[in-house]
């Protein structure tokens, strides 16, 4: 499955793609739109909350999209 997604990632012209990206990647989306890292968890399969960590990556654009409201 995984070199399958890879395979894709490359015929669509995405460099450096793979499954584990499009994961970080699905999950720093929702956590964006969210706030909810039980969301996060739930929608990538994971029992714990501290499994789905490893999938986010903080980037300070978008915790200032997640929390420039909250002023």
């Amino acid at each position: 499955m995984q070199s399958h997604l890879t395979k894709l990632y490359q015929k669509a012209g995405i460099k450096d793609g793979s499954s584990h990206s499009g994961r970080r990647s699905f999950a720093g989306k929702v956590l964006a739109s969210t706030g909810d890292m039980d969301v996060v968890a739930g929608l990538l399969g994971h029992s714990s909350i501290e499994r789905s960590q490893r999938y986010i990556d903080l980037v300070p654009a978008v915790l200032c999209e997640m929390f420039g409201n909250a002023a």
